[in-house]
């Protein structure tokens, strides 16, 4: 993982992940909500694809895994809401559950390396979500209610003048 920032500034381009995000909704279709943003032309941060395409499938999986765990497998698209937004100086990424929720005493280590708040995991998902958002200069913010869901949200600077 410590490779992540030195791949990152090594490879990072202008890219519009409107294409990214919804290719991943897609490829969870049926499964997930997908909002799509006002203006997909905005979308544009400099940015590892691979590595982002890595961040919104963690965060996802995580989410279906808690609305499986607390609705023992009768969930529906509602359930998991994956959205992609434009500030004036942000791409915003947000991935909203109505799954398990996060117990606020245990808010603050679900980014540490080898914690896992489910059962026979690692605890890497999160601690990588943040390694590659952190090198990206961007940051990530969770709310979340214990018994009723939470929501992650990446924010993205947006590249100067778009292109891509």
């Amino acid at each position: 993982f410590s490779n992540i920032h030195q791949q990152t500034d090594d490879n990072k381009k202008p890219y519009n992940i409107a294409d990214l995000v919804s290719q991943i909704a897609r490829s969870y279709e049926g499964k997930i909500t997908y909002i799509q943003p006002k203006r997909p032309e905005e979308t544009v941060v400099r940015c590892v694809p691979d590595f982002i395409d890595i961040v919104v499938r963690n965060l996802v999986s995580n989410a279906l895994e808690a609305v499986q765990e607390k609705k023992q497998g009768e969930s529906n698209p509602s359930d998991v809401i994956l959205k992609l937004a434009t500030a004036p100086e942000y791409v915003e990424i947000s991935v909203e559950d109505k799954g398990t929720g996060i117990a606020e005493e245990k808010l603050h280590e679900i980014f540490l390396p080898d914690v896992s708040l489910k059962e026979n995991h690692l605890g890497l998902g999160l601690y990588l979500v943040s390694e590659i958002v952190n090198a990206h200069g961007g940051s990530v913010h969770v709310a979340s209610r214990y018994g009723q869901g939470s929501k992650f949200k990446i924010l993205l600077k947006k590249e100067e003048g778009g292109a891509a």
